[in-house]
């Protein structure tokens, strides 16, 4: 639902003024509330889980940390002097997602692991997959697509790299090590 609600919300919010655009409304509403609505069934689920053991939470949670802040920072040092210039960026329906939505979400789910609060668990394997999602588009961008726009950034594809990777073994050591209603000692 996360991607649905990622994709269709791009299109929503950018106008793809097309004859199926109230599709595109409708999914993205949908998926909205089809995620708080299966999110909320967890909740009697969490007593269950006791799932991350604390290294690999912990990791996780400074992990998610680290990139809610390098792209707030980022997103909001390219959106300064466009603001100050009363520009609008091309993209700027992926700066208000990943402001709004996305990195907010990273942040919440870090601190509830943080806490060791069972629904953080639950949540960090949703947002280590998201960040591959997010940044492995990017981190092509920088390679192939962008080049024909201005000069490869390859420091910067190598860092969304580096990001994709390590969300990536992330997200297998994260199943592979979550336990329902076994807990760690």
């Amino acid at each position: 639902m996360g991607t649905f609600l990622y994709t269709y919300g791009l299109f929503a919010i950018t106008g793809y003024f097309t004859s199926i655009y109230p599709i595109y409304l409708g999914i993205f509403g949908l998926s909205i509330y089809s995620l708080v609505f299966g999110l909320s069934s967890f909740k009697s689920m969490t007593g269950q889980l006791n799932l991350l053991p604390g290294r690999l939470r912990r990791f996780i949670a400074i992990f998610l940390s680290v990139i809610c802040f390098l792209f707030v920072f980022l997103w909001i040092s390219v959106l300064f002097p466009l603001s100050s210039s009363h520009s609008r960026p091309d993209t700027y329906a992926v700066f208000i997602l990943d402001l709004c939505v996305v990195l907010p979400g990273l942040a919440i789910t870090a601190f509830l692991l943080f806490r060791s609060i069972p629904f953080g668990d639950l949540l960090a394997g949703v947002f280590l997959i998201k960040v591959v999602t997010l940044i492995l588009p990017v981190a092509i961008g920088e390679i192939i697509l962008l080049p024909h726009h201005r000069l490869a950034d390859y420091g910067m594809a190598s860092i969304y790299g580096v990001i994709v990777v390590l969300s990536l073994f992330l997200s297998v050591i994260y199943l592979w090590k979550l336990r329902i209603g076994t807990p760690y000692s």
